[in-house]
């Protein structure tokens, strides 16, 4: 269910730098983004560069993760019912 409906991985980058968050944006992996507030969000198969971005970055606040069932229900209803 959930690979049919989001990709497998989330990367969410908490309250970083438009400069941090234009160079993450430039995995070519990366399928769909969203921004919730503070936190973007990164969705993708691999992201394997946006994540050697940050790890060669000093920002510390994000999150690597499995995409789950909120991510779909999230996707099929909108973000904004989250805020």
């Amino acid at each position: 269910m959930i690979k049919e409906q989001v990709e497998q991985h989330v990367l969410e980058v908490h309250a970083a730098s438009q400069v941090l968050i234009d160079a993450v944006s430039n995995d070519p992996s990366i399928v769909r983004f969203e921004k919730s507030g503070d936190i973007h969000f990164f969705y993708g198969d691999k992201l394997k560069q946006a994540l050697d971005t940050l790890e060669q970055s000093d920002h510390d606040d994000y999150l690597f993760r499995p995409a789950n069932l909120e991510d779909v229900f999230l996707k099929l209803t909108g973000r904004e019912l989250r805020e």
